[in-house]
């Protein structure tokens, strides 16, 4: 069975490395970004491989809007990518601009390890559910 590829956009260099610590000890492979710029970039890139991004992890700033068009953009590109994200808001607030959104999941800062792990792992059941192929092309109808 193939490894999971997680792709993590965060900007603060030393929780970067902790977070992808804590996921390539879950077992996942871990790319990282540390802008949307970049990320979105390299995400595009990586969808033309065998190996695409199985799912999203971005940190998000209240007062971002870059991540914002960033998450705007990749569900542009590829609508069926799974995306988690960490934040400061609450989960109010994210439910607010996100709830049209599929296969979006919150982790709420600060959290503990086993939570971030847990959400990822509830995201990728849901997305194996619907798409268990491994095809990540959303039918017409739904686009």
């Amino acid at each position: 069975m193939k490894k999971r590829q997680i792709f993590l956009v965060e900007n603060e260099e030393n929780t970067r490395l902790i977070l992808s610590l804590i996921l390539r000890k879950a077992g996942y492979v871990v790319v990282m970004g540390d802008d949307c710029e970049s990320a979105l970039k390299s995400i595009m890139e990586l969808k033309k491989t065998p190996q695409p991004i199985d799912l999203l992890v971005a940190d998000i700033q209240r007062d971002d809007s870059n991540a914002l068009l960033f998450i705007d953009e990749i569900r542009k590109e590829n609508p069926a990518l799974p995306i988690l994200l960490i934040t400061e808001y609450s989960s109010e607030d994210i439910l607010i601009k996100f709830q049209d959104m599929d296969f979006i999941g919150f982790v709420e800062k600060p959290f503990e390890p086993k939570e971030l792990l847990y959400q990822i792992v509830a995201i990728l059941e849901r997305k194996e559910k619907f798409y268990p192929t491994g095809n990540m092309t959303l039918p017409a109808e739904l686009l």
